[in-house]
């Protein structure tokens, strides 16, 4: 069977991490009433705290 293949220069667009920039712009995409997990903490908390939670959620991310 011939199975298809992605390229290297996919492969390590998809296993590398994501920097700081990429990790707030998604979270800054988001609807503010979207809740991103059951701890009931909305986007909108999120960005309004972002400068005191920003190193949490980057490390979620990058252990995710």
């Amino acid at each position: 069977m011939d199975f298809q293949q992605i390229t290297k220069d996919d492969n390590n667009m998809l296993i590398h991490g994501f920097d700081e920039n990429e990790i707030k712009k998604a979270v800054w995409e988001c609807g503010n009433n979207k809740i991103p997990s059951p701890n009931g903490f909305n986007f909108n908390f999120i960005k309004k705290y972002w400068n005191v939670i920003d190193k949490e959620i980057i490390k979620v991310v990058h252990n995710f």
